[in-house]
């Protein structure tokens, strides 16, 4: 009967160091994970900085990052140091795409996936024929927008592309599925080369 009290002892204590173990593995690399995807993430806004260029367009921001306020429901209370946006501009095109990159200790950098891809084009959506006629108000924009939101490598890209209407040309969607492109690209290196 000692004996087994014993044993039933030494059983207990080895299977609660066990946990405690694990417990403290597993937080140890968690917590280096995250610190890795938030210094890649720091390391690829860098980069983007420095070496993205794409055709005719210019980056305008460059160290200055705007933030939008966020909903009073919101709890967020640190999206604008895990978030930094970039403005695209090409003059010749008359288009203007928007670049977001954002953090998060919950995306985790093996969860590529496509988020949405959308876009609105005033000849389908605010045009006084076909499906959606009822609809028109000449008070609507006359733009095209176009939209991508994607997370790759352990940050959530988010893009917008509007452009002036040119009938018959979907500029924003096509710049919009270009630049996204050659985006991808140079991540995709960054990742190869790091």
């Amino acid at each position: 009967m000692k004996i087994r009290k014993g044993l039933l002892a030494i059983i207990c204590i080895v299977l609660c160091l066990s946990l405690g173990l694990n417990i403290y593995t597993y937080a140890h690399m968690f917590k280096n994970e995250n610190n890795a995807t938030y210094d890649y993430y720091m390391n690829l806004i860098d980069s983007i900085k420095s070496d993205f260029k794409y055709l005719e367009y210019n980056e305008i921001l460059g160290d200055k990052n705007y933030f939008l306020a966020l909903p009073l429901k919101s709890k967020e209370l640190d999206l604008i140091s895990r978030q930094k946006v970039f403005l695209y501009k090409n003059s010749i095109k008359g288009c203007v795409i928007f670049l977001a990159i954002s953090y998060s200790k919950y995306n985790a950098p093996e969860n590529d996936e496509w988020m949405s891809s959308y876009c609105y084009l005033p000849e389908i959506y605010n045009s006084e024929e076909g499906e959606y006629k009822s609809s028109y108000n000449k008070k609507y924009p006359n733009i095209q927008v176009a939209t991508h939101s994607f997370n790759m490598n352990g940050c959530h890209f988010s893009l917008l592309s509007f452009s002036n209407d040119s009938q018959g040309e979907d500029i924003a969607a096509h710049e919009m599925i270009n630049f996204t492109n050659s985006l991808i690209d140079f991540v995709e290196r960054k990742v190869l080369y790091e």
